[in-house]
């Protein structure tokens, strides 16, 4: 029936029928392919926005944190004011007062989101001044009193006797290597054998900015040769020295190393008492500690802490003595640390304010000298 018919254009359109599909295949796999990236494109787009709005979320939370912690530190400000205007004649700090015990009276301080979870106010006047060593800031002789301080003060941090081998450092070591950083214009000469000038740090391979000046943080301290080991005996030394307490008179700076007996940490007392030869030192200075520990959080006790011969009325003191000229009962540089907590983040701050009284007005102020966050 089809004899005679030219069937080669039917083979020309299966021909292209095959060339048909093959081109629907193509645009199906490119289809696919587009469709394939624009999804990835889309989850990925989707991806960096969730990412965006959750660190702008967590952003927002971060400044709620440190709102927070900064009302505390505002708080705690207005606490020391308030404690120095409010003192008509002695004015007298301890334990037993307002600021001690901040965080009990923030419950005014209403915030919407988050919390206030800590304020604590500690006293810095009541350590050991590690810049009162020399006799002035930049001067380059030892301030001999302190240095006496320094010596009682190491020899009841460090181990003595057959322990004291262990450590390889002597407390005389110790004391001239401060000396050196503090000390100026001696020619970087070093302090007996035993200190530590410029030369000692660079030669072991330190770079130390700060020294022959005063202390500006607790950290440079750490640094002074030997004192790792009095870290490792006694932990956080900025329980009981300070790089604190500067004083003006005039246009001259000073330290003048003096201690508050009301608020000093034990370890500190007890580096300020003597016994009698015949006593057991330590078991008698850590019984006349434990009294004045005591005595001085009695708020029946607070007129006596007006005078720094107190310590006589406490239990467990009758053989121990205590040079008071190393003593004081008023404070001026104190150290604050706040924390908020929100949505199980939390964020610390941490601050040394300095209480001052304005000439113009003869009203108490509260400075911030330092602060850091984490």
């Amino acid at each position: 029936m089809c004899k005679g018919l030219n069937l080669s254009i039917f083979r020309h359109m299966n021909n292209n029928s095959k060339i048909l599909k093959n081109k629907k295949g193509i645009i199906l796999v490119i289809t696919v392919s587009v469709i394939t990236i624009l999804l990835a494109t889309t989850l990925q787009v989707n991806k960096e926005i969730r990412s965006k709005i959750e660190d702008g979320a967590s952003y927002q939370d971060e400044v709620v944190l440190r709102n927070i912690a900064l009302s505390g530190l505002e708080f705690a400000k207005a606490i020391l004011t308030e404690d120095a205007n409010n003192k008509e004649t002695n004015r007298v700090d301890s334990l037993v007062e307002k600021w001690s015990n901040a965080l009990s009276y923030t419950s005014c301080l209403k915030f919407k989101q988050g919390r206030l979870t800590t304020l604590t106010i500690s006293d810095e006047s009541g350590k050991i001044q590690a810049n009162a060593l020399i006799d002035k800031p930049f001067g380059k002789q030892f301030n001999i009193k302190q240095r006496a301080l320094w010596l009682k003060f190491l020899k009841v941090v460090l181990p003595q006797k057959k322990e004291k081998e262990a450590i390889n450092v002597t407390e005389k070591e110790i004391i001239n290597s401060i000396k050196d950083w503090l000390d100026a214009n001696d020619g970087d000469m070093t302090t007996g054998e035993e200190g530590a000038e410029k030369s000692y740090y660079s030669g072991n391979g330190l770079s130390y900015f700060g020294i022959n000046s005063p202390f500006a943080h607790i950290d440079e301290l750490k640094k002074v040769k030997g004192m790792n080991k009095v870290t490792a005996y006694l932990g956080n030394i900025e329980d009981v020295i300070t790089v604190y307490g500067a004083k003006k008179n005039g246009n001259n700076i000073y330290y003048d190393g003096r201690i508050n007996l009301n608020t000093a940490p034990p370890l500190v007392l007890k580096t300020l008492m003597s016994t009698r030869k015949d006593a057991k030192e330590d078991e008698e200075k850590n019984k006349c500690v434990s009294g004045m520990l005591s005595f001085r959080q009695d708020k029946e006790n607070l007129k006596s802490l007006n005078y720094t011969n107190w310590y006589r009325q406490c239990k467990g003191c009758y053989s121990v003595s205590l040079d008071t000229s190393y003593a004081k009962t008023i404070s001026d540089y104190f150290k604050v640390v706040s924390s908020a907590e929100l949505k199980g983040r939390t964020l610390s701050i941490t601050a040394i304010l300095y209480r001052k009284k304005n000439k113009k007005n003869n009203k108490w102020d509260t400075k911030l000298l330092y602060l850091k966050e984490k």
